[in-house]
């Protein structure tokens, strides 16, 4: 009999989760029936899942907003599933994610699943954990750190109860989680991301990188995250400054969106740095502009394993990579990066090291196959497909 899995995830939007779960997505093992649900929008990844895994979406933004402006939207629409999902997410305010069990026959799922897993926490998680019926339940925490309130941390221990197994990207975060009070000591399992080595370096060669026209000779840094605060890409906007100041002429671009994009234009203009810094914006594949770049720079204070830096390193391109949770675990200093503390200073004597020290980017540019191999699909879905999806309590798994 076929086993049936189902895939719980907001978006596939770029992002490093959401990269992570298409390449879980195609290298699954053909055998299975597996159904991807979708509780915001499709994204830009979504023509490269398989054929075979059957996508849906199932459009929660819609209840969004008070009260009774949602209720008054959805009615106006015709929209029965956004008002009943509406009254239950107002009931989960006074019952808690329980309510969310009404919500069973709002979601187009099948019977029951082999397993079923929420590859987000939040609302994947408790609609996992509340709405679906599985053998197994596993959520993935791909979070680099623990800010949670104490109202959200109850809420999560209460979702984190319903399931069989917490899936975290790096021994940091199995710490992490374990340190709290969640009573999952004996849930979490460490599968660590996939980097297929080869499709990379094809999707490089593909595409010629995003740069705009080139205004100089200076070296070419790439930063690739989200603009958020806890990624620091304005650690970068400084850290460019500092390098101008002392005489370097680097053009440094920055790849990704987020809340923090109007602070850092204007860092960037108040700096004069309009000729050394470019947003490039949101690009669904950057390993082109990754492969063009003399250095990577990652100043991200919170990662849980940092899978653009990884992908800098298949790509042979020297990597300064501020210490954080998750590389700071798999990456040796001053053979695989030059890890340095966060912050703008320390990037920028970073880079300077790298541009000067001819041994050294040598050494970080080089063959990493063997830190490489370590995450090669072959290794990690056999983990994925032995220890999480088929694995079960009391029984092995079935024929």
């Amino acid at each position: 009999m076929r086993r049936k899995l189902l895939f719980l995830c907001g978006h596939l939007d770029a992002g490093g989760v959401e990269r992570s779960l298409v390449e879980v997505l195609r290298h699954i093992d053909g055998s299975f029936d597996v159904d991807l649900v979708l509780l915001e929008r499709l994204g830009d990844y979504a023509d490269r899942v398989p054929a075979r895994v059957n996508v849906r979406l199932v459009d929660i933004t819609r209840t969004e907003g008070p009260f009774l402006h949602a209720m008054g939207r959805a009615l106006r629409s015709r929209d029965g599933f956004s008002a009943a999902m509406r009254t239950i997410i107002a009931l989960r305010r006074v019952a808690g994610v329980r309510s969310l069990a009404l919500a069973r026959r709002l979601f187009p799922l099948r019977s029951r699943y082999d397993c079923a897993v929420a590859f987000r926490t939040g609302i994947c998680a408790d609609i996992l954990g509340r709405v679906v019926r599985a053998d197994r339940k596993v959520a993935w925490w791909h979070h680099g750190e623990f800010d949670y309130d104490a109202a959200g941390e109850r809420a999560l221990r209460e979702t984190f109860s319903l399931l069989d197994q917490v899936v975290v990207v790096s021994e940091g975060c199995r710490e992490m989680l374990a340190g709290r009070a969640l009573g999952i000591g004996d849930k979490i399992a460490v599968v660590p991301n996939m980097i297929d080595v080869e499709d990379i370096a094809a999707a490089a060669a593909a595409v010629p990188p995003a740069f705009p026209p080139s205004k100089g000779p200076g070296p070419v840094i790439v930063s690739v995250g989200r603009l958020s605060p806890e990624k620091a890409m304005i650690d970068c906007v400084d850290a460019c400054r500092i390098l101008v100041e002392r005489g370097r002429s680097p053009r440094w671009y920055l790849v990704g969106e987020g809340g923090e994009r109007p602070r850092i234009e204007r860092a960037i203009a108040s700096a004069g740095l309009g000729e050394h810094m470019v947003l490039l914006g949101k690009l669904p594949d950057a390993y082109s502009t990754i492969a063009g770049a003399d250095i990577l720079v990652h100043p991200s204070r919170v990662e849980s394993f940092a899978l653009t830096v990884l992908e800098a390193l298949a790509l042979r391109v020297p990597a300064v990579v501020a210490r954080s949770l998750g590389p700071s675990e798999y990456l040796v200093n001053e053979r695989d990066a030059l890890l340095v503390d966060p912050g703008a200073a320390p990037l920028a004597a970073g880079v300077e090291r790298v541009l000067d020290d001819d041994r050294l980017r040598a050494t970080l540019g080089g063959d990493h196959s063997a830190l490489l191999g370590r995450y090669a699909p072959e290794q990690v879905m056999g983990r994925i497909q032995r220890d999480v999806l088929l694995a079960a309590e009391g029984r092995d798994p079935a024929p």
